[in-house]
């Protein structure tokens, strides 16, 4: 099963989203409630945080719809303004705006560590696959020798063939995977 066009993208950062929001509030409140030893009766939270955990799943898939830094932010701003009305946080419009401010920072922050971490692995990766020629028929021979053979520089040039390289190799659903891992490691801090 292959999604060539993307369509599923959105739906599965979506899913993500909600289930980072929704773990990143009930597992903090498990925890705690685990404090004095362990019950099966510390995982049923539900009946005092159910909004809170409507909220937190409801912000975390608002959060998901961010693809570049600046719809990251705006969506995980989004996000936290949401997730903080739905559990009571937000009253006014100076609380919902700290709200926005730090959801959209701490994704801007998970966002740009992501985008570090999966730059520098990939860029390296690149430049053994394209080579250090500048000449077309050089580079459309090494893609070919690498299993790339679809694709060639001619006159698309290698900005395109780096970021098609850089999605074929899989650095984009890294770069997506730390982002949300970074994501739900912020949360359980708030």
């Amino acid at each position: 099963m292959v999604d060539e066009e993307g369509n599923f993208g959105l739906l599965a950062s979506i899913l993500i989203g909600a289930a980072i929001g929704f773990l990143c509030a009930y597992i903090p409140d498990v925890v705690s409630n685990m404090q004095d030893g362990v019950d099966l009766s510390d995982l049923n939270t539900f009946e005092d945080n159910w909004k809170k955990y409507v909220g937190a799943t409801i912000g975390g898939a608002i959060g998901g719809l961010g693809s570049g830094i600046g719809t990251t932010m705006l969506f995980g701003g989004m996000g936290n303004v949401v997730s903080g009305i739905c559990c009571g946080e937000v009253n006014s419009f100076e609380e919902g705006m700290i709200q926005f401010s730090l959801g959209a920072v701490t994704s801007g922050i998970a966002y740009g560590i992501s985008k570090g971490i999966s730059t520098k692995l990939a860029s390296s990766r690149i430049s053994k696959i394209i080579g250090c020629s500048l000449k077309n028929s050089k580079i459309n021979s090494n893609l070919a020798k690498n299993g790339f053979g679809n694709m060639e520089v001619g006159k698309m040039g290698m900005k395109i063939i780096c970021n098609k390289l850089y999605k074929d190799l899989g650095y984009e659903n890294l770069e997506k995977g730390i982002n949300y891992i970074l994501n739900f490691m912020i949360g359980l801090i708030n």
